[in-house]
């Protein structure tokens, strides 16, 4: 008697990937798997090199799948089209029921942990109705006070503090569906660092940093403020 296993399937977290990332994926898969082949949204590939050719050195992947046969494992990065304004992400990883295989899913899971970035955390539609409803709730309560007193926001530090969050929240709403339509994932086949800008390679890390300060500081004034 033996039990019967079950194929792997995992979902995982977007991630950023650069060229070196992509050879060392597939070598992995050249290390147990006897042929491997890669795909973007239109064509199928032998190689790294016969893909970097056609979508061009250095260039923006919006999506890859790597598979290998024999064992049969398939990882799948980045997002695929549903419509001209609208991406799915896509960032899974699959193994058939063999030893081999599900020991490689988990090495190619361990690898990607690493090289996972944190954007669904901020970017995802639960937050985005979150946003929404405050920024309404908001409106209601600034234009009632208004026409009571027209000059509410100066008469209340607080007020004021409030409303310049609601303009910043302001832009993440634009933000939200644009990274949705964008994909969350980065897969590029330049070299690490070799953005052409500072803000290309940085920008993610410094926007992160400005909003958990700015959240820090907001949250700091609020207590400071109803704590006196």
């Amino acid at each position: 008697m033996e039990r019967i296993k079950d194929s792997k399937l995992e979902t995982l977290r977007p991630v950023k990937l650069y060229r070196l990332d992509l050879e060392e994926l597939v070598d992995l898969f050249s290390k147990t798997c006897a042929t491997v082949q890669l795909f973007d949204e239109e064509f199928k590939y032998s190689s790294l090199a016969e893909l970097e050719e056609r979508q061009g050195k250095g260039a923006l992947i919006p999506y890859i799948k790597i598979h290998g046969d024999r064992p049969n494992v398939s990882l799948t990065l980045g997002a695929t089209k549903l419509s001209w304004v609208m991406r799915q992400q896509s960032n899974h990883v699959y193994a058939e029921s063999e030893d081999q295989a599900e020991l490689l899913a988990t090495r190619l899971s361990s690898y990607l942990s690493q090289r996972r970035r944190f954007l669904p955390i901020l970017f995802n539609w639960y937050s985005f109705l979150l946003v929404m409803s405050l920024q309404m709730a908001w409106t209601a309560v600034s234009i009632a006070n208004r026409r009571k007193d027209p000059n509410f926001l100066r008469n209340h530090s607080w007020a004021m503090f409030l409303e310049a969050c609601y303009y910043l929240l302001l832009g993440y709403t634009f933000a939200v569906p644009l990274v949705t339509w964008r994909g969350m994932s980065r897969i590029s086949l330049a070299p690490k660092h070799s953005d052409k800008s500072f803000f290309a390679e940085h920008g993610y890390d410094l926007f992160k940093g400005i909003l958990l300060v700015t959240l820090g500081v907001g949250l700091k004034w609020l207590f400071d403020h109803f704590m006196k």
